[in-house]
């Protein structure tokens, strides 16, 4: 027994009320015939959902979207993430949450995420990293982001974000669950796009290493740092969002289930299939509503991120290449130059110590400069540089085949010839 339709600023509604024999689940299992019935138009998006009690249901034809007229091209800080098409109220997505955002190719995932990074870069206490092994987001943000592209890039910048994120750690206060944020420690928003080539990347197999040559870095810890940071990286201010358009969790999909069980706000354009809602959304995707598999394209999408939120779609922002290239330049986040300044009295020494030996100029000229000190292993070498593992055995071996660098015997990192 339905109501009368209402005319709402979604669309028309009507309220059902079910006989003892019907359930909300299996009237909306009827949904083709309820649509025959209606003579509702075949591209028409309709809506099945519960209703007040156990016997009721409700019927949502989207005719209309609270969000038409609403202009969401561009961005200005503090502008909302998209427009709920229901309510027409503004969507808004907290700096410093965890995100996953999915999306199959051509729903505009890209599109609606820059805008997320634009407000992520855009304070001085924030800083934004984007690891894109595809290259092609990253080449628009180089002018105000950390950018990784290849495999040594995302092993050096995850490294340094997981020894930032034990430093920060050990800073945090009794009684405080986060550290402050501040120009000298900013907020740091990891970008990952797209989160199944860096699975794949990870996943590398290494070269074997030899005395002559110690071989590629252990390409598997990229995915153990992503999933330290995931983890443990939130009270430290570490941000992850991880963007993918596979959203599945087997050997060839785009998330990993270890980072995937640590974030809380949970974005997905238009997807391919409802067990692709279901790994987004959760098991209880297809009862509940969250149905992103029948999201049309571009530019919609439906955010979960706790238990009151509502399964509406979203008209999300859209923010162009050009529009990113065009921002002004922010400071970009490196871990050698993210320290505050040092005390004057340190200062004042530097500039009267006249004989002093400057500080050498490159990572390359610092590897080179511990082991004619004495360092002769890499753990050894690492520790007096501060310099990752992975950047230090690369330093080792392209000074090794250079002869500014040798290795004895037993595996010792000794000068070179022309330095003994």
């Amino acid at each position: 027994m339905p109501t009368p339709a209402k005319l709402t600023p979604a669309g028309l509604v009507s309220h059902v009320r079910l006989d003892g024999r019907w359930t909300p689940k299996t009237f909306r299992a009827k949904a083709d015939e309820i649509r025959a019935l209606l003579g509702a138009r075949t591209d028409l998006r309709m809506e099945i959902t519960s209703g007040s009690h156990g016997d009721r249901a409700t019927i949502t034809l989207r005719t209309r979207s609270a969000a038409d007229g609403i202009d969401l091209n561009g961005w200005t800080p503090g502008a909302p993430w998209g427009v709920d098409t229901i309510t027409g109220e503004p969507v808004m997505v907290p700096l410093g949450r965890r995100m996953l955002v999915a999306g199959t190719s051509g729903s505009g995932k890209s599109w609606s995420t820059r805008a997320l990074l634009a407000e992520g870069s855009e304070a001085d206490d924030h800083r934004l990293v984007v690891i894109d092994p595809k290259r092609v987001e990253a080449m628009n943000w180089h002018h105000r982001a950390r950018t990784a592209i290849t495999p040594d890039q995302v092993l050096d910048v995850t490294d340094d974000l997981v020894a930032e994120m034990h430093e920060r750690l050990a800073l945090i206060p009794r009684g405080q669950d986060v550290i402050a944020i501040s120009p000298e420690r900013p907020r740091i928003t990891v970008f990952v796009d797209e989160g199944a080539e860096v699975i794949a990347m990870a996943a590398t197999p290494r070269t074997r290493p030899t005395k002559e040559d110690p071989g590629d870095p252990d390409w598997s810890r990229i995915m153990d740092n992503l999933r330290t940071l995931a983890r443990m990286a939130r009270a430290a201010e570490i941000i992850l969002i991880w963007a993918t358009q596979k959203p599945t969790q087997d050997k060839n999909g785009g998330i990993d289930p270890q980072i995937s069980a640590q974030i809380t706000y949970r974005a997905a354009l238009a997807l391919s299939t409802s067990g692709e809602s279901r790994v987004v959304f959760g098991e209880d995707a297809t009862e509940k509503g969250w149905h992103a598999h029948e999201l049309p394209m571009p530019g919609v999408a439906m955010l979960r991120f706790g238990p009151k939120a509502k399964p509406h779609p979203i008209n999300t922002r859209a923010f162009s290449p050009a529009d990113v290239i065009a921002l002004p330049d922010r400071p970009t986040w490196h871990r050698e130059t993210s320290r505050p300044t040092a005390s004057p009295l340190r200062l004042v020494k530097e500039a009267t110590a006249a004989t002093e030996t400057p500080a050498p100029a490159s990572n390359r000229d610092r590897v080179r400069q511990a082991v004619e000190e004495g360092a002769r292993t890499l753990r050894d070498i690492t520790d007096q540089t501060g310099i990752n593992k992975g950047t230090v055995s690369r330093e080792i071996k392209a000074l090794t085949a250079t002869g500014a660098l040798r290795k004895s015997d037993d595996g010792m990192v000794l000068p070179g010839q022309e330095a003994a």
